[in-house]
């Protein structure tokens, strides 16, 4: 059958063009406040402080995310966060041209940026399934994915010669009108399509009913007003405490039943696991730094050249993925993947020279971004639209925090056992966790979509 574009969907054109500044803004955000930082100070443990300030916000935040997502607008919330994250460029660029720039400024900003993240995540990642059909959301996904891996290809070139020409503080107003333009272009988006279906308020698990629809409930309380006073007062106040939306009783009983459908749901159980292990160990690209100085003895240039590799890989993955006929079995093709990823992780350990390195990086890069957009498409069409937000947020939970905390295995590994063998170790670790994983998962291989 012929292949449709994605982008044949306005609202979809939208929401990619408003990704795509979005990505470019945040891109270009996170270079620029490590390389103001480490201007200030030269201090390299002053820049690692800058992982934590990421992490907390994350972990602590983006479960609540998740919640807001399934119960408001999600074009409302992303119109909102982006506000702040323009607000945010907006006061960065004028504390840097005035020169009062600080580390602990530098440090709030990363705190108060990454909050806001939490929230517009998996806003947007739920709101991707609302402005594309299903048969063609891996292609729509893939688009998104092809952005971001051009996005860390063009970034650091854009940020360079803005700092050059005009100054760092010019970069951050350079970044503040890209959320600008994010926001012009949600708001091109139908707002009826940021909301759930009234209809499908109803979070099966297995079986078993474990959310009746708002509405109806309240229907069949305006039908029993006419009942006696104390039955009234009583369906009152029964209304009242079910309903309380601000309780924190609520709140987790909600987040709750996000862990529940993913312990019932072994498909998205085991990608959420592959990916957590596999950045959490086969996080080779931390040590790039170390690896190309120490042991492939790179000029900075060249090293700038292998630390686009990931992104070179990700890129021709992304452009498979889009003239590539839609794949049914996605879940052998998420076992490859990870697979790959390990192998290619192992051999970026023991490259001798910038070519070898180069390749396997490219090659890891590749494996990564197969994955991830087979593993995203999987996400989508395997949870319901009611609980998106909050499984999307557990999964930003797990998906992001992997790689933060691989940061801290991978300099611990590379202490104790040098550099070179610090990687391949966790790669073998990861190539072994993958295989525990398919075969406790065996559903996983057989995976295939239905439509």
């Amino acid at each position: 059958p012929k292949k449709v574009s994605p982008l044949s969907h306005p609202a979809f054109l939208s929401f990619w063009l408003g990704s795509s500044f979005a990505s470019l803004g945040t891109k270009m955000q996170q270079l620029l406040m490590a390389w103001q930082l480490w201007k200030i100070t030269e201090d390299p443990s002053a820049v690692g402080i800058m992982g934590l300030c990421k992490f907390v916000p994350i972990f602590t935040f983006v479960l609540f995310g998740g919640i807001l997502a399934d119960r408001f607008n999600r074009r409302s919330i992303l119109l909102i966060t982006q506000f702040l994250w323009a607000m945010c460029c907006f006061m960065m660029w004028l504390f840097s041209y005035a020169g009062q720039m600080t580390p602990l400024m530098i440090y709030f900003f990363t705190v108060l940026i990454e909050i806001v993240d939490a929230f517009d995540g998996p806003a947007r990642k739920s709101l991707i399934a609302k402005v594309v059909p299903k048969e063609i959301l891996s292609s729509a996904v893939s688009f998104q994915s092809m952005t971001k891996n051009a996005v860390k290809l063009s970034a650091p070139v854009l940020m360079g010669v803005v700092i050059l020409y005009f100054g760092i503080e010019w970069s951050y107003f350079v970044n503040a009108i890209c959320f600008c333009l994010v926001i012009l272009s949600m708001r091109m988006i139908p707002k009826e399509m940021g909301k759930l279906h009234k209809e499908s308020k109803e979070i099966h698990l297995g079986n078993d009913l474990i959310i009746q629809d708002h509405q109806n409930h309240q229907d069949h309380q305006n039908q029993s007003h006419t009942t006696d006073q104390s039955h009234t007062i009583k369906n009152h106040h029964h209304h009242a405490k079910k309903h309380k939306a601000h309780t924190m009783k609520e709140v987790f009983q909600e987040i709750g039943e996000g862990f529940t459908y993913l312990k019932n749901s072994p498909i998205l159980l085991s990608i959420l696991i592959l990916d957590f292990l596999a950045n959490f160990w086969a996080n080779a690209t931390v040590l790039l730094p170390a690896f190309s100085d120490a042991l492939l003895k790179l000029n900075a240039k060249d090293f700038g050249i292998l630390a686009s590799a990931v992104a070179f890989g990700g890129l021709l993955a992304s452009f498979f993925l889009v003239i590539w006929h839609e794949p049914r079995q996605k879940g052998k093709w998420v076992v490859f993947s990870s697979f790959l990823y390990g192998f290619s992780s192992l051999g970026f350990a023991f490259s001798q020279n910038f070519y070898m390195a180069f390749m396997a990086l490219a090659l890891l890069g590749f494996a990564d971004q197969l994955c991830t957009v087979l593993r995203n498409t999987i996400h989508q069409n395997a949870t319901p639209d009611d609980l998106r937000g909050r499984v999307t947020a557990i999964n930003s939970l797990f998906t992001k925090g992997g790689p933060r905390l691989g940061e801290l295995q991978a300099g611990a590994l590379a202490g104790l056992l040098g550099i070179s063998s610090g990687i391949a170790f966790g790669a073998l670790v990861s190539l072994f966790c993958t295989l525990v994983v398919v075969l406790i998962f065996r559903q996983l291989i057989g995976y295939r979509d239905e439509f």
